[in-house]
């Protein structure tokens, strides 16, 4: 139904942000300073995509997301719907979230 359609969406979104990612290699990025514009950016639409896919995914997976949303430095009054628009999360320059160390593994590997 429907609901399977906007998962699907949210998933199709957050394997582009992954194929953005791979293809601009930040991990190679960040060892050249003249390229370091472009690795703010390359960053900056990475994170984007999972604040919104994890603003979008509270009501099927609340505890994960909360914990991600959390990570991400995402204030508990910035998690409503109204907030999953592109850049709608994030504070002006020079202003730094802190994200919540220990909660980097969100999904342990299933063994």
């Amino acid at each position: 139904g429907e609901f399977g359609h906007g998962l699907a969406h949210i998933f199709e979104a957050l394997a582009a942000a992954n194929r953005h990612v791979t293809d601009n290699e930040p991990w190679t990025l960040v060892k050249r300073p003249e390229l370091q514009a472009r690795l703010q950016v390359v960053l900056f639409y990475s994170l984007e995509a999972v604040r919104l896919a994890a603003i979008m995914l509270q009501p099927v997976i609340p505890g994960k997301a909360a914990q991600l949303l959390d990570h991400l430095g995402v204030a508990a009054d910035e998690r409503q719907w109204s907030h999953a628009r592109f850049a709608a999360g994030w504070q002006p320059c020079g202003h730094r979230r802190e994200p919540i160390p220990g909660v980097a593994r969100l999904f342990p590997k299933l063994k």
